[in-house]
């Protein structure tokens, strides 16, 4: 028996990153908020930095890392990234300024002025990103989750934002979910009052075309397993 995957959501995903990074950069919920109460502050307050020139970190260089980094990249954004298995080519293919190990997590969040995190969840990853590490993080930061809930540790991530530890934060895997269609908070903690945290229900790659392309890779492994060709995206046997 062969086992394969389908992928196909990292394009969705990473456009998802780049929307909520945009919209972190410019305040731009709470700035469409205070507009629609009349409110013109934002017009006469100080200039708006832009992303090019920033650095981003992506933590984990899979499909979906390695397209937040080639977009970050087109951008104009400085891109570093740490993952379990630093390869140069791949740093060089990528533009990357940095690539590390996951033991140079604390230096990427030092540097970073948006972390995306974008690894599987794994016993090594849950809480990989605790009090501790969002501390490391400069104040002015912004976090964006698109790996899974445990990854972060909940309640430092609540906390953090509530104190201003990091600047913002856009979260779009949870810590719990409704088993029917019936409101359900995701966390024990109120992240839906803070202004600074955009908060939606794990919708990231849930686009018309991530189906389509899944559909696409179905049809072409059924395709080569009529003819004997090797199938796409095997995950098992390995090697």
């Amino acid at each position: 028996v062969t086992v394969c995957n389908v992928y196909g959501h990292e394009a969705a995903i990473a456009e998802y990153v780049f929307m909520a990074i945009l919209a972190l950069n410019r305040d731009l919920l709470n700035m469409d908020a205070r507009f629609r109460q009349a409110d013109w502050s934002d017009r006469t307050g100080g200039a708006q930095r832009e992303i090019r020139g920033q650095t981003l970190g992506v933590v984990g260089l899979g499909r979906i890392g390695a397209e937040v980094a080639r977009i970050g990249r087109a951008f104009g954004m400085r891109v570093s990234a740490v993952t379990r298995t630093p390869r140069a080519d791949q740093a060089a293919a990528l533009g990357l300024a940095d690539l590390g190990g996951m033991a140079d997590l604390p230096r990427l969040l030092a540097e970073a002025d948006f972390v995306v995190l974008a690894v599987p969840l794994e016993p090594s990853t849950t809480g990989l990103v605790g009090a501790a590490e969002l501390a490391a993080m400069k104040p002015t930061a912004s976090l964006v989750n698109v790996a899974r809930g445990e990854v972060v540790a909940e309640a430092a991530l609540y906390e953090a934002l509530r104190d201003g530890v990091i600047a913002g934060a856009a979260i779009d895997t949870w810590y719990r979910y409704p088993e029917a269609a019936e409101p359900l908070r995701p966390s024990a903690f109120p992240f839906h009052e803070l202004p600074n945290a955009i908060v939606t229900p794990h919708i990231a790659g849930w686009t018309e075309g991530t189906f389509r392309h899944r559909w696409e890779t179905i049809g072409e492994n059924l395709r080569r397993l009529g003819t004997g060709e090797p199938f796409l995206n095997v995950v098992w046997p390995t090697g």
